[in-house]
């Protein structure tokens, strides 16, 4: 049952960072990598959403219980050990 919590908050927190990109962006700043990479794309706004949706998928996983047995598929699949 801590699990479900632990992931319903890590899924709150990402949720927050996708929908406040902006405050993000103003409050912490530009990522240099971000914005020669992604420049087209909108740069570090793009960067802290994939962050806080990337942050909300692993809440997800972990709040459904799902995290260790997709995270040992993807990396017996990225490795090569099926």
């Amino acid at each position: 049952m801590g699990g479900f919590f632990i992931g319903l908050l890590i899924t709150v927190i990402g949720v927050i960072i996708t929908a406040k990109a902006n405050w993000f962006l103003a409050n912490f700043g530009r990522i240099d990598w971000a914005e020669s990479k992604m420049q087209f794309y909108g740069g570090t706004r793009l960067a802290y959403q994939l962050i806080g949706l990337l942050i909300t998928i692993i809440g997800m996983l972990k709040m459904t219980g799902l995290g260790g047995g997709v995270a040992t598929n993807f990396l017996a699949s990225l490795f090569g050990y099926r």
